[in-house]
């Protein structure tokens, strides 16, 4: 399809002030970079470790709207790639500690949100991407008995414990305690600084989700997704 010269030339315009920012590479990526999945994506992924990285967090929360360019394997990984994926109006990464329970109680109620089957009761479309956990859900379970074998760092998640929460994209930083000002930093700069700090980006294409009641199509060994 020949490209449409007065749309280019717009685009173009501008663009043209901001160009050397833009096109600046922060580093190369081994695997597709995509943020489009119901559950994980390794744009999501990448954005995650970034942000755990610098604020060594115990999990981290990011919002799962899907959107943006996919980066191929091999390629670079432009300034405009992380915009593409982070630049909203409400950038900044909270850090802040939550009770497990509370943790817990959060992802039953946004897992209720996407997937309630009345969709009067559906208050959001995305579910929230996680770095640091894991778990197995069933989206035709009842509210509150979805989530099963959570897990942060790799343990069952203690009800009990007070762990150290990083999000951004939403305001979870109000149910929270001990919000940690001086680390409140746009996303796009932490991920950014995280590449050029990386230079080669390795994320799997493997789920940190198991779906356990549809097949999703999504890379996870021993689940249906």
């Amino acid at each position: 399809i020949p490209a449409d010269k007065a749309g280019d030339d717009l685009i173009a315009k501008w663009y043209k002030p901001y160009d050397k920012e833009l096109n600046e590479v922060l580093g190369k990526t081994k695997n597709l970079l995509y943020k489009r999945d119901t559950f994980y994506s390794t744009f999501d992924a990448l954005i995650g470790q970034a942000i755990q990285t610098e604020m060594k967090s115990d999990i981290v929360f990011t919002p799962g709207y899907r959107w943006g360019t996919t980066v191929l394997p091999n390629g670079d990984i432009t300034k405009d790639n992380v915009y593409e994926m982070t630049a909203i109006t409400y950038p900044e990464v909270y850090t802040f500690e939550l009770k497990g329970a509370k943790i817990a109680n959060l992802m039953e109620d946004i897992a209720d949100n996407v997937f309630n089957s009345n969709p009067l009761y559906q208050q959001g479309g995305d579910m929230s991407r996680l770095t640091g956990a894991s778990y197995s859900i069933k989206i035709d379970a009842k509210a509150g008995k979805r989530i099963s074998d959570f897990k942060i760092g790799g343990k069952p998640i203690d009800l009990k414990k007070t762990y150290k929460v990083s999000s951004w994209g939403g305001n979870l930083q109000n149910a929270g305690e001990n919000l940690e000002k001086k680390k409140i930093r746009p996303v796009y700069e932490v991920v950014s600084d995280y590449i050029r700090a990386k230079k080669v980006i390795d994320i799997p294409l493997k789920s940190n989700v198991k779906v356990l009641d549809f097949d999703c199509g999504c890379p996870q060994k021993g689940a249906k997704c």
